[in-house]
């Protein structure tokens, strides 16, 4: 994200609440380390309680899902937990808006890998 940007390129994927509830949970802090796994990242995002995070990737490193441990996800939606791992990955990967700008209407919503 760059700084005149007001909002993120994947910003589209939010409701206007749930974004800035989740760049709240970024700013607080909630929003933890970034883990690579096998399948993509995986950030701890804290809310009522611990809730995990997974952006998975395809072969080549292209964004195409996102899941969240939480209920609201659970029931299909993008989260707050999803938004605020986002800015958390945004302010630690260079190319991460500039990715995401190229595929994010692609990303789905998965069911974590418990």
């Amino acid at each position: 994200m760059t700084k005149k940007e007001n909002n993120p390129v994947w910003a589209g994927l939010f409701t206007r609440t749930i974004l800035q509830r989740g760049k709240d949970y970024y700013q607080k802090g909630k929003a933890k380390k970034i883990v690579g796994t096998k399948e993509g990242y995986s950030i701890t995002v804290r809310g009522s309680r611990n809730y995990k995070v997974e952006v998975y990737t395809d072969e080549h490193g292209w964004y195409e899902g996102v899941s969240c441990t939480c209920p609201y996800a659970q029931e299909g939606n993008y989260c707050k937990h999803m938004a605020a791992a986002f800015y958390l990955m945004d302010a630690q990967f260079v190319d991460f808006s500039e990715m995401m700008g190229k595929c994010w209407k692609k990303i789905r919503i998965m069911k974590p890998l418990l």
